[in-house]
């Protein structure tokens, strides 16, 4: 008999908690275990709990949490059945039958991993239910989902070897962690079956989150939803302006349009216009907008003219399609030959990242007969975990076929042995090499992936240019005025932070600190930056960690981000829902000192964010510069740069050091840290002479911050 386990998150919710608890005890089936996850409540909850006697196994415990998430979490990380859900202590099951049909369902058909059904909505116990609608039919769920829920949450439940591939819920999502998680098991792969069956009831009182929440969880449902599906749906649109401007509990009201003035009218249409701008002004959101899979076409483009009227001009220039020059049939080719599963799993896994297939960049892959073979006898697929515009060619080794491949190809990626490879093919002519030997002494193989896009899409280079100075003059309108910056570095003296009011100025953060949410909730910043080919734009799990905080990071506290241009192209590709947050910076090693960008979006070019980004935009801000967190290099340091603890992803540094071996191996870390010294004096040097004040605010082992510790 399979068996289930049903989690309850409960905090203060003593008044619900034991007809929640008497739902799941009196089922019919009987392999059924309850755990309630308490955060520590203040009323009768415990109480409760302790007297209650049930017949089923009823596990319990009670102590603070960041929230349901987290308790929900836990639940899955200790549930001992086979089948998984979870029941809000403000919800209950319709009847004592809810769980026999739904094992029916899994018993039946191994298969399936998700089964959902029919649910109701009811104000207090008792009253009339209103019945919740759901999409009866799951292979639409996925195109549901982008505008609007389509399943109850109580009436969900699921294998729990799935969380594998999905993962369990997103704790920094307090709101509406349901909605995400269905996202994730959509998109995971997961099979779901639709039950014709009434199995929950929920209750909307005034402290439900659906209610006492509604805004919040509406803005944070469509920020969820851009994740996945890279557009706001005009629905969540909608529904958040209604609630920002008429009231969380207008949809319990049934209002109608008709029933507000011209004032209110303008009103709603004036913050729906800014949400379109906001969050659908990018060729990716207008392309989903226009699919056809999330609403009718003739709808979409009435949106678009209404809200975005600019809209076509914007496609105009990604509609160019790039042309190969004669002679050339794929953009890039990795050389040398594959002779082994490991480097090509490797390499298949990097470009998938730097060269997306939506970019339309053709890349080669060539791989020796023998490891043809020995994929083809372990029954694997070439094109396994392979993007649609990746192709792979099997030859022998030193084959002549080889060098005719290459003279084909645009531009060639040497990934392995980059000197002696590079000697091999020294007679092709017109050809670009770029060098991706991850363990290469140059320690540009980083780099040399992260640029390729912005390399090889003149046409997509081209359109995102244009768009950038407006960004950042708009988000700069959009801030209130200050006479100060302050730059937030990640050194340790960064804690500090804590402990001060940054209110006054303008607030720059950059790099990890975005995943100290505790600071990041006190400083309320309006920028942040990052500008590492390793750490932030790379394939590993660090940058994809890295990128994964600066998504919800920017989407949170409604950050605009601004990165080096020669990685804007990717990352707008693979983010293109962050459109209208993100500003790419170009940059020139040989240009003065620059610090104001509202006159040219170009840096001087470094090693360093401090000085490549964080200077010139607190400059372009105000003339009084504020700098903390620039303490992470003693005088007897053997790394390049410590960083307070809260603000770094600690547990990944060695994979990272795994993933960009050369990068961490050919580092002279003292002469690295000596000429970025160097350079911020010459820099502030420069800065003052153009009336801008520097400050020390932090303690600092750089010479030049330390004369000017305030």
């Amino acid at each position: 008999m399979l068996k289930f386990t049903i989690i309850t998150p409960n905090y203060n919710q003593g008044s619900f908690l034991l007809n929640n608890l008497e739902s799941v005890d009196s089922q019919n089936y009987d392999a059924i275990e309850h755990v309630v996850i308490d955060g520590g409540s203040t009323d009768n909850s415990v109480s409760i709990l302790k007297s209650f006697d049930p017949v089923k196994p009823l596990f319990w415990i009670s102590e603070p949490d960041s929230g349901q998430s987290e308790a929900i979490n836990k639940g899955f990380r200790i549930a001992s059945g086979d089948m998984v859900a979870w029941l809000n202590a403000d919800d209950f099951y319709a009847s004592n039958e809810s769980l026999t049909v739904v094992a029916k369902v899994f018993a039946e058909r191994p298969e399936i991993d998700v089964v959902y059904g029919r649910g109701a909505y009811i104000q207090l116990p008792g009253e009339e239910k209103k019945e919740a609608w759901i999409q009866s039919e799951p292979s639409k769920l996925k195109y549901t989902l982008a505008g609007s829920v389509g399943i109850i949450q109580p009436s969900v439940f699921f294998r729990k070897e799935i969380l594998t591939d999905s993962g369990i819920l997103n704790e920094e999502n307090q709101s509406c962690m349901d909605y995400e998680f269905w996202m994730q098991l959509v998109f995971s792969g997961a099979s779901f079956h639709f039950l014709d069956e009434d199995l929950s009831c929920a209750i909307l009182h005034q402290d439900a989150k659906s209610v006492a929440q509604r805004e919040i969880q509406i803005l944070d449902s469509l920020k969820a939803s851009l994740k996945f599906f890279s557009f706001a749906h005009p629905r969540w649109i909608t529904a958040y302006a209604e609630a920002k401007i008429l009231g969380a509990s207008s949809f319990l009201d049934n209002f109608s349009k008709e029933d507000l003035d011209e004032a209110r009218l303008n009103e709603l249409e004036t913050m729906q216009n800014e949400l379109w701008k906001k969050y659908n002004f990018s060729n990716r959101a207008i392309l989903q907008l226009l699919s056809g899979h999330y609403l009718d076409r003739d709808e979409a483009e009435k949106g678009l003219s209404k809200h975005l009227p600019d809209w076509e001009k914007l496609t105009e220039t990604s509609k160019i399609k790039q042309v190969l020059p004669q002679g050339k049939n794929i953009d890039l080719t990795l050389f040398p030959v594959f002779e082994s599963m490991e480097d090509l799993r490797d390499q298949i896994h990097r470009l998938a990242w730097y060269i997306p297939s939506a970019s339309e960049i053709s890349c080669r892959l060539l791989i020796s007969t023998s490891l043809e073979e020995k994929i083809r006898l372990e029954q694997r697929s070439l094109l396994s975990g392979m993007e649609n515009n990746i192709s792979v060619v099997s030859l022998e080794p030193g084959s002549q076929k080889t060098q005719a491949l290459m003279s084909q190809s645009r531009t060639i990626g040497i990934w392995k042995s980059f000197e002696a490879t590079e000697n091999q093919i020294s007679d092709l002519e017109d050809i670009r090499i770029f060098n991706l030997d991850k363990n290469n002494k140059s320690r540009r193989e980083a780099f040399s992936y992260g640029v390729l896009l912005h390399e090889l899409s003149w046409s997509l280079r081209k359109s995102m240019t244009e768009e950038m100075p407006w960004k950042l003059q708009a988000k700069i309108k959009s801030l209130p005025s200050y006479e100060k910056s302050y730059l937030f570095c990640t050194g340790p003296s960064l804690s500090d932070a804590i402990k001060h009011d940054f209110s006054d100025g303008y607030r720059i953060v950059c790099n990890s600190l975005i995943s100290n949410k505790k600071l990041m909730d006190h400083i309320k910043p309006h920028f942040v930056v990052a500008a590492d080919p390793v750490f932030h734009f790379g394939a590993s799990k660090y940058a994809s960690s890295f990128r994964r905080s600066l998504v919800t990071a920017i989407l949170d506290y409604d950050l605009t981000f601004l990165l080096p241009f020669f990685f804007y192209p990717n990352f707008a590709s693979q983010y293109p829902f962050l459109n209208a947050s993100s500003i790419g910076v170009h940059q020139d090693p040989n240009t003065d000192y620059r610090f104001d960008l509202k006159q040219q979006l170009l840096v001087r070019g470094s090693d360093n964010i401090l000085t490549i980004l964080m200077i010139p935009l607190g400059a372009t801000l105000s003339n009084d510069l504020y700098i903390l967190g620039c303490d992470g290099r003693k005088p007897d340091e053997n790394y390049f740069w410590k960083h307070d603890k809260a603000s770094q992803f600690s547990d990944l540094m060695q994979e990272a050091r795994n993933f960009h071996p050369g990068f961490f191996d050919h580092c002279n870390y003292a002469d690295y840290y000596d000429h970025h010294c160097d350079n911020l004096s010459n820099m502030i040097d420069a800065g003052e002479e153009q009336g801008i004040k520097f400050n020390s605010f932090t303690h600092s082992y750089i010479p030049c911050l330390a004369e000017r510790s305030v």
